[in-house]
């Protein structure tokens, strides 16, 4: 067998193919239609045969049901014809373009109309078609460049019009945006972006969206359908305002309303319920938890659309990812929901190629390679959080990945008109951090990306199967930890109890300070259960990173419109901590004299005291509370027995 003929037929064996069963008169098998015009032979095999597999002509390889004739079907109106099989126009999407004439069909000629959609996303060297495609890079292909093959039928609009109604007071929403990039500067999504979002919005659709008549949100639900269905098309010489003018305004696309609902969404799940913006223009109170599961919906009904239609790119990635940190808000980083969602973001980014390098190029303008940087330090650490978390291994490797440090310039730089590379060279330093000493959003992910380095390496120690020289992998993890933690500036390793810290300054400090021990914690959890070495230093981390907790907890007045993250560090970093010194004051007490490490009794139980009841503050809705309160139970256990 040769091996294009190999290739077809393990392509078509994957996806258990049948032969289309159409005769033509002579009673040889019918031809697709670019086999038939091209006058070569065709394998039959259905839905794609193996030459248009080959030539990633996937979206084209169609069986006409009367090819030579004009039958019927061809007369249901006057424009029908022909072109109801070929391929749309550029920027027209073949489910509206064949929505009529795929009524008109039978139900297997139907079928033949909805070819797959072409192969998804980045493929790499391995890939199934990298040997052909190297030799055809001059091969002209006339493809398809949006997804074909879907239908816009009344439940997609009606789910269309569902979102829309979401969007009818974008003023409002507006209010909601202004206040979350008030309180910080966003996780992956920044201020301009949604903004400008939010203005052409409304500046284009503002009066149908206000209206809410149906007819116009349907005629406006198609539209969306319509354009987020095409590709994003764009090169090296866009400016942030032309690119972020192709997803809003008269290129209204899904990914923008998705990116405005998560926004909100994250405001709301921060904030406290008696909070003033959440009374609305008549003096009613707007229920803060319902209003951020209906953000969250409308998301991920935006997602979803998204995925039917394969579109995956820039914006897409931003709103699953920051949906997903809403939903480990909602409903605990160690929840299924957080898990399986998790795992779609390292799908979508991969298949992005963003594990890849990235470089500023001829398609990839400067703004926008620095924000694909920061997406991908976003998911690889949080992938390494979550595993963490839930004691499983991480999905996203370093071993297949490009790691790259993005510029340490805030990110409502990079999105402006006027912005100057060369001056934004001269505010860093040799190093790449800013001299400002700002802990800014692009200076947290350079940490966060050493710190998962590191994590990666712990987690593959801590639940690998192999024992080969471990306590040597141990110390080489450990020199790497304190050369990571070295490296970086001084204003970031300073003390953050220290006095003259503003409050918001000294939490970011702790954090990172904490982040940097539960390593240390992890990695003498390892050492100690493969090789049973003693706790000693063990232990003196968890009082440390206790203290930390301690201490974040005393800062809790300014830390109040951020409580979901601050239940995140009491259940993830709080509870190993205090539990593990709960234990091992416990053993001393009932060890006397055999207990490898002296506490002080009178200290630990204190700090245990005013841990439990952070523990027990937080609420039922918070999606850390299962872990909380479960560890507070605990605890609060141990702390009976030490004082019976």
């Amino acid at each position: 067998m040769s091996r294009i003929k190999a290739l077809s037929h393990l392509r078509t064996k994957a996806a258990t193919p049948n032969l289309n069963p159409t005769h033509r008169r002579n009673g040889k098998l019918q031809a697709c239609e670019p086999c038939r015009k091209a006058k070569l032979r065709c394998d039959h095999v259905m839905p794609v045969c193996g030459r248009c597999a080959r030539l990633r002509k996937a979206p084209r390889c169609v069986y006409h049901p009367a090819p030579m004739t004009r039958g019927r079907a061809a007369s249901v109106s006057a424009s029908a014809s022909a072109s109801a099989f070929l391929p749309p126009r550029t920027g027209q999407p073949a489910e509206l373009v064949q929505w009529d004439r795929q009524r008109s069909l039978s139900p297997r000629a139907r079928s033949h109309l909805s070819p797959p959609p072409a192969p998804y996303g980045f493929l790499g060297v391995t890939s199934y078609s990298a040997v052909l495609a190297e030799h055809e890079k001059d091969d002209a292909d006339d493809g398809l460049t949006v997804p074909g093959g879907y239908v816009v039928d009344a439940a997609r609009v009606a789910k269309g019009v569902s979102i829309l109604r979401l969007l009818r007071d974008v003023p409002k929403l507006d209010q909601f945006v202004s206040r979350w990039f008030n309180l910080c500067a966003g996780v992956v999504i920044v201020e301009p972006v949604v903004k400008h979002f939010m203005l052409n919005l409304w500046r284009v659709h503002g009066d149908v969206l206000q209206r809410q008549d149906q007819a116009e949100l349907e005629k406006l639900s198609k539209f969306m359908w319509r354009n987020t269905a095409a590709a994003v098309s764009f090169d090296g010489s866009v400016t942030p305002t032309e690119w972020l003018d192709l997803w809003t305004g008269e290129n209204l696309r899904f990914e923008a309303a998705g990116v405005i609902f998560v926004v909100v969404a994250m405001l709301c799940l921060n904030l406290q319920e008696w909070d003033p913006i959440f009374v609305d223009d008549c003096g009613e109170q707007i229920d803060r938890r319902l209003l951020a599961t209906q953000m969250t919906k409308a998301a991920d009904d935006c997602i979803a659309i998204c995925r039917t239609l394969n579109a995956i790119n820039d914006a897409y990635l931003w709103m699953l990812y920051e949906c997903t940190v809403v939903t480990i808000n909602l409903r605990g980083e160690d929840s299924g929901a957080a898990w399986r969602q998790m795992g779609e973001v390292v799908s979508s980014v991969t298949a992005f190629g963003l594990h890849q390098k990235i470089e500023v190029d001829d398609q990839t303008p400067l703004f926008l390679a620095e924000c694909r940087k920061l997406v991908f330090i976003c998911v690889y650490s949080r992938d390494k959080c979550i595993s963490t978390m839930m004691g499983r291994p991480p999905r996203l490797s370093r071993r297949y990945c490009v790691m790259q440090l993005p510029l340490d310039v805030a990110g409502e730089e990079l999105f402006a008109t006027d912005f100057d590379l060369s001056k934004a060279f001269l505010d860093l330093d040799e190093r790449g951090w800013n001299r400002k000493e700002e802990l800014r959003r692009s200076t947290y992910a350079r940490i966060w990306l050493d710190i998962s380095k590191v994590r990666e390496d712990i987690l593959e120690l801590s639940l690998g199967t192999s024992m080969e020289r471990f306590a040597e992998q141990v110390q080489h993890v450990t020199v790497e930890a304190a050369r990571s933690w070295n490296s970086l500036p001084l204003f970031v390793r300073e003390d953050p109890t220290s006095v003259g810290h503003r409050p918001l300054h000294a939490i970011y400090l702790i954090l990172i300070r904490l982040e940097y021990l539960h390593n240390d914690f992890l990695l003498q959890r390892a050492l100690i259960k493969r090789t049973g070495a003693e706790s000693g230093r063990l232990v003196d981390i968890a009082r440390r990173m206790l203290s930390l907790v301690l201490s974040l907890a005393d800062k809790r007045d300014f830390y109040l419109d951020f409580q979901t993250d601050f239940s995140y560090v009491l259940s993830s970093q709080g509870l190993p901590s205090a539990g593990l010194i709960a234990i091992e004051l416990l053993k001393q007490e009932q060890l006397f004299g055999i207990a490898q490490t002296s506490l002080p009794r009178s200290e630990i139980i204190q700090d245990l005291s005013v841990f439990v009841s952070h523990l027990g503050a937080v609420k039922p809705v918070d999606g850390s509370y299962q872990s909380c309160h479960h560890g507070r139970r605990i605890l609060k256990r141990i702390l009976d027995r030490l004082l019976s």
